[in-house]
């Protein structure tokens, strides 16, 4: 078999792969669902999704959840970063420099403690799904 040969059945399998993917509507943006086959974690990636998540979520219901969730697995100090945001986008209209800031955090703790990214990759999801 060449090098360059692939398998029908492993195309198979690709393309079933591909079509399991879920879009997760947010607003203009879309975030690729978690798939338990992806083997390749993205740390940016997984960033900027959240952030972005993070920061929609603040101003809406599901913001009580994700306070109490970013707490158990972020520790207080994220849990307190996210009250401020909530509090700065209830008064302005900050979105995009806070999704920035939040990037960045995330990054740090994705850099620090690397086994958090699929904990990051389910807190994003289970958000976005309790969005409107």
């Amino acid at each position: 078999m060449r090098a360059w040969h692939v398998p029908f059945t492993r195309l198979r399998l690709e393309s079933s792969t591909l079509r399991a993917l879920r879009q997760v509507s947010l607003g203009n943006t879309f975030l690729p669902a978690y798939h338990p086959a992806m083997d390749v974690i993205h740390p940016q990636r997984v960033a900027w999704d959240t952030a972005r998540v993070f920061v929609a979520a603040t101003t809406a219901d599901a913001y009580w959840w994700l306070s109490e969730m970013v707490g158990n697995h972020l520790g207080v100090t994220y849990q307190l970063k996210l009250a401020e945001t909530r509090l700065r986008l209830l008064t302005e209209d900050a979105s995009i420099a806070e999704s920035g800031m939040w990037r960045v955090r995330l990054q740090d703790v994705i850099a620090e403690r690397p086994e958090l990214a699929r904990v990051l990759i389910d807190l994003t999801r289970e958000t976005a799904a309790r969005l409107p």
